[in-house]
This record gives structure tokens, C-alpha cells and sequence, in this order.
């Protein structure tokens, strides 16, 4: 090209390049925050409910143990069925409460332990007096307050439970 020509010689441009897409990984900081919430959720869940299952496969055992007594006293078998009955409240009473507060119980103090630890009157004042009075009784099994013993033996276990649980 001369100097004095007037014509300019284009220049050599490189082609216009587009930006690289973002990449896919690794993922931003944000997307491993909620990973990491989401398994921690998922295991507080898995925990949950492993130790709901628990609970219940204890609350069916008790129960079913009840269920055993109960059968026992329809029986005729008054003084051992409320003899164990009344051992089997007893060592829920010592895994639930300090062993201080339990131990020593018997008669109405017992009575009076059991309706006050879970706020019912069952013990003292209904028909669950008879786990003091039954075994003085000719006809134990033909007492017709005996439901009404068992129910509340049952209301009181699983109270029990339920506040033992919540403690937890």
C-alpha cells in the first residue's frame, strides 16, 4: 500500500467468540447448603421415627402384659394375677421415676404415687383400690369393679409412657 492511496486495507478481525456455558459442576455453594439440610432432615426424620416405633413396640408389650394379668384374674387367679400386676406397675414406675421416689411405696402411699405421678384419682378414690383391697375379697374374679380396675391400670401406663416420652 502506498502512502498516498486513499483506500484503507481492512483489518483482520478475529471471529466473534461466545462466552463458555457455566459449568454444571461443581455445584454453587448454595445447592451443597441445601444438600446438606436436606440430609440432616432426612436422618432427624429417620431418628423420629425409629424411636416412635420403639416407643409403641413398648407401650404394645406392657400392654399386652396387662392383658396376660387381667386373663390370669378372670381365672380365679385373684392373689398371684394382682401380685403381678402390681409388680409389673411397680417396674414401670422405677424405669419412668427416680428409684428414691418409688421404691419404698406400698398400700395407699402407692396408690396416692400412682394417680399423682400422671394426675388421674383412679387409685385412691376409684376402682383402682382395688389392687390394696382385692386380695381380702372371697370372690375375686366375679368383682364387677375389676374392668374398672384395668382401665385404669391401662390409662395409667400409657400416660406413663407418653410423659416419659416427651421427657426425652
Amino acid at each position: 500500500m502506498k502512502p498516498d492511496d486513499k483506500t484503507v486495507e481492512p483489518l483482520q478481525l478475529a471471529d466473534i467468540h461466545l462466552p463458555t456455558g457455566v459449568a454444571d459442576w461443581p455445584p454453587a455453594y448454595g445447592w451443597w447448603v441445601l444438600l446438606a439440610v436436606l440430609i440432616i432432615l432426612f436422618l432427624l426424620g429417620l431418628r423420629y421415627q425409629l424411636k416412635r416405633r420403639q416407643q409403641k413396640q413398648q407401650q404394645k408389650a406392657l400392654l399386652e402384659h396387662i392383658d396376660y394379668w387381667e386373663k390370669k384374674l378372670k381365672q380365679g387367679q385373684g392373689v398371684s394375677a394382682l401380685a403381678g400386676l402390681n409388680t409389673l406397675l411397680k417396674r414401670i414406675a422405677l424405669q419412668h421415676y427416680p428409684r428414691q421416689q418409688v421404691a419404698h411405696l406400698s398400700g395407699q402411699q402407692w396408690l396416692a404415687f400412682l394417680d399423682k405421678s400422671v394426675g388421674m384419682t383412679s387409685f385412691v378414690k376409684g376402682d383402682g383400690q382395688l389392687l390394696e383391697t382385692l386380695p381380702y375379697q372371697a370372690d375375686m374374679a366375679r368383682d364387677k369393679r375389676l374392668a374398672g380396675l384395668m382401665v385404669a391400670v391401662r390409662q395409667w401406663t400409657k400416660l406413663t409412657l407418653k410423659q416419659s416420652w416427651r421427657q426425652k
